[in-house]
């Protein structure tokens, strides 16, 4: 059961853990909610810590209880019971520190393991895997629980980043913190040193970010289950290159920073149905991969060519150990996670269920679909026409072309095209070529109506606006900018335009309300009464404003400013 300790007791048994003592202390007794824990989780004593006190370094996690009540009523007899639907479990992960600036390696303490991308990747997956394994419990009454992410930047650039005592860290943890009902977090961002010494003592007292800690994981302890994993895994993954040449497996090139990732590159040899498995079982959609002769080929693009920006390999295990051999030579960096792709993920089982609308039953027809890039669309016309093998819809193409030679069927759309006429000239009680030729004719006397309405619309329009504009800037006798006569030095002039009563006064950056440009003209419609003027703002450019005739276009007027502030203009 929980006891106190008087001050006095304290002070002689703990002097040298702490300087700071209550008159009586309540210590918390071992944890209630024994059943809360995972298959990871260890007891204080289990941390690894390097130094003592405020200068203490401690790379482990734990998982840490909220003691805020605020998810807990109170029955009519006092008693507290969780008020939820699901217990909130937020998991505060480190980013990979950067290597850019100063590196602080404390091997003793596994520090390498932080600035490198691929361990501390694995270490945090780990560790999320292991807290999905909390069974529901009587605390939270049995509620399921909910697992959120959150990456958390801690390197610190003058020192050593997993330091106790780093208030930047809990300062971002206790922003969310109350979001949750337990959360996962470095042990160095929520202890100081004098709580952290007081706690590797076996005396748990309240913390003042609220937490009470649950269970501890070691970052020595999981980092040595994936080294030793990682090995295991390559002495089978060399057996399998040595026994299953042929198998197929990923080898990724990153691409540049900043750069999105680029094509899925194979070598010929490797089926439709293999490649493409590959890549649905990867990212659950089918990208069209590029195909190469042979492995040099590949190395030769990937290393000099560079055409098909090649970032994700489909290989066998063969030709894999090759091209890295040439990489290494060539010091390109690539990842490989040295498995392989199961045999059972490579089938047309795969392809099928992955395709809704149509059915793929063998590899004959997969090539045959595939050769028509994948068209569903087309494909579920076909096969409702009963066409599903390339032979099958080489007859139907001949045959088409016998009845109407002047169709053409070279693209998918054409083939569709084709396919739909004919289901319609079916209901219709027609020839397939009698319904083209009808199209045909309805289409043409479309096109031809469309045109006398663009004419008609044509001759209105050149009724209301008769003239336009052209308005130009000239230096030195060749036309430049337009901005060099608008935008001065001190003031930026300006066109004005007035129409049908109405008065428009625009500058350099809004003269697409006026009008549109040619090149570098402004061209302006304008009405049979108008008044236009423009004001150089230059003094060592010509602006011109010259008036054409709409249907002619002959030259009518011009006008011209050479001087600064100047005016052209013109009306009607």
């Amino acid at each position: 059961m929980c006891s106190k300790i008087s001050g006095e007791r304290f002070v002689k048994k703990y002097l040298m853990l702490t300087l700071f003592l209550f008159l009586s202390i309540e210590i918390t007794c071992a944890n209630p909610f024994i059943d809360l824990s995972t298959p990871m989780g260890r007891d204080v004593n289990s941390v690894k810590t390097c130094g003592e006190g405020s200068g203490a370094i401690v790379l482990d996690s734990a998982l840490f209880l909220s003691n805020r009540p605020a998810k807990f009523i109170e029955d009519i007899d006092g008693n507290l019971s969780f008020d939820s639907d699901v217990v909130k479990v937020g998991l505060f992960l480190v980013d990979t520190f950067s290597t850019d600036g100063d590196v602080f390696i404390y091997t003793n303490c596994n520090t390498e393991s932080a600035y490198d991308r691929e361990l501390n990747d694995a270490i945090n997956q780990t560790i999320i895997s292991n807290i999905q394994t909390l069974q529901p419990v009587e605390y939270f009454n049995f509620k399921p629980y909910e697992f959120e992410i959150i990456n958390i930047d801690i390197q610190d650039p003058y020192g050593p980043s997993y330091k106790i005592d780093n208030v930047g860290c809990l300062n971002t943890i206790q922003q969310y913190s109350a979001n949750y009902d337990l959360i996962v977090a470095p042990v160095s961002c929520i202890y100081s040193g004098r709580s952290w010494t007081v706690a590797r003592s076996g005396i748990k007292l309240p913390l003042d970010s609220g937490l009470e800690y649950v269970e501890f994981y070691s970052r020595g302890e999981i980092l040595e289950s994936l080294i030793s994993s990682k090995n295991n895994q390559a002495i089978e993954y060399q057996k399998l290159v040595e026994s299953s040449p042929d198998s197929i497996s990923w080898l990724d090139i990153p691409p540049a920073d900043g750069d999105d990732y680029g094509s899925t590159c194979v070598i010929e040899g490797i089926t439709n149905i293999q490649a493409d498995a590959a890549i649905i079982d990867r990212w659950e959609g089918n990208y069209v991969p590029i195909y190469f002769s042979d492995i040099n080929s590949l190395f030769v693009e990937v290393t000099q060519k560079k055409e098909y920006n090649c970032n994700d390999l489909l290989l066998t295990l063969a030709d894999k150990e090759k091209l890295k051999k040439a990489l290494d030579r060539k010091t390109i960096k690539y990842e490989d996670d040295k498995t392989i792709i199961k045999e059972e993920v490579l089938t047309i089982q795969t392809i099928d269920n992955f395709y809704d609308k149509i059915p793929i039953p063998d590899e004959k027809f997969y090539n045959f679909f595939v050769d028509y890039g994948y068209d569903e669309v087309l494909f579920e016309k076909l096969l409702k026409n009963n066409i599903d093998s390339k032979v099958k819809l080489n007859n139907y193409i001949a045959n088409a072309q016998i009845e109407t030679p002047d169709y053409s069927l070279d693209t998918n759309q054409d083939i569709y095209d084709y396919l739909s006429l004919e289901e319609e000239a079916s209901l219709r009680g027609l020839p397939v070529s009698t319904l083209i030729d009808e199209k045909k004719r309805l289409f043409q006397e479309a096109e031809v109506e469309a045109a006398e309405q663009d004419r008609i619309a044509r001759q209105e329009y050149l009724r209301d606006y008769p003239f336009y504009a052209k308005i130009s800037c000239d230096m030195f006798g060749n036309e430049t900018a337009l901005a060099v006569c608008f935008m001065g030095e001190y003031n930026d002039t300006t066109i004005t335009l007035d129409t049908n009563n109405q008065s428009r006064e625009k500058k350099f950056y809004n003269f697409t309300d006026l009008g549109e440009y040619e090149g570098q003209t402004l061209v302006i419609d304008l009405p049979r009464n108008f008044n236009l003027s423009a004001q150089n703002a230059s003094d060592d450019a010509t602006l011109s404003v010259k008036i054409y005739d709409q249907v002619t276009h002959e030259l009518l007027q011009v006008d011209e400013a050479s001087s600064l502030y100047g005016i052209a203009f013109s009306y009607n």
